[in-house]
């Protein structure tokens, strides 16, 4: 019984959940900050919506994630084997094992908390309605590039207009 409760939790771990949060929380912040661009540049607008989001995460930061993903691999392959009798562990010595495993993936997790640059940029598409200088309602769509700091590097219209109009920005 003890080994199940086990398996449930380091299945279940908080690793796992943990990293899915963290993304969440920087497209947040990414969209935040995408928010913050449009209120100091448009005159007006309405109904953003984003889509295409992507981290590109560094090379070391994603040697961080494979270790982590790894570790999450062979603590499932060891519990299965215990499972199935491919081991000589005893329960104690299983047990041992599944602390070691716990500890590893609390350390790189951490480890991945704390990591710095975590991205090369992060990615976004923006499509908003607002107003040309001819009063003509349009969908405007913008592709923004940001740091890991969160400051937007480039910002690309992709909005297509006709020679008369112009979108009114803040001065």
């Amino acid at each position: 019984m003890k080994t199940l409760l086990y398996f449930l939790f380091y299945l279940l771990s908080d690793s796992v959940i943990g990293q899915n949060y963290v993304l969440t929380l920087d497209q947040k912040k990414v969209e935040t900050t995408v928010l913050q661009w449009c209120d100091s540049t448009f005159n007006t607008y309405s109904n953003p919506t984003f889509s295409s989001y992507v981290a590109n995460f560094t090379d070391e930061y994603n040697m961080l994630l494979l270790r982590i993903e790894s570790l999450e691999k062979s603590k499932s392959k060891t519990i299965r084997d215990y499972k199935e009798g491919k081991l000589s562990f005893t329960e104690q010595d299983f047990d041992l094992k599944m602390i070691d495993y716990k500890k590893r993936i609390d350390k790189a997790s951490i480890a991945i908390k704390n990591f710095k640059p975590k991205v090369t940029s992060y990615v976004i598409a923006l499509k908003l309605d607002t107003v040309t200088k001819n009063n003509k309602s349009i969908e405007a769509s913008y592709k923004l590039t940001l740091d890991n700091d969160f400051k937007i590097l480039k910002k690309e219209n992709r909005t297509v207009l006709n020679p008369n109009d112009a979108i009114p920005l803040k001065k």
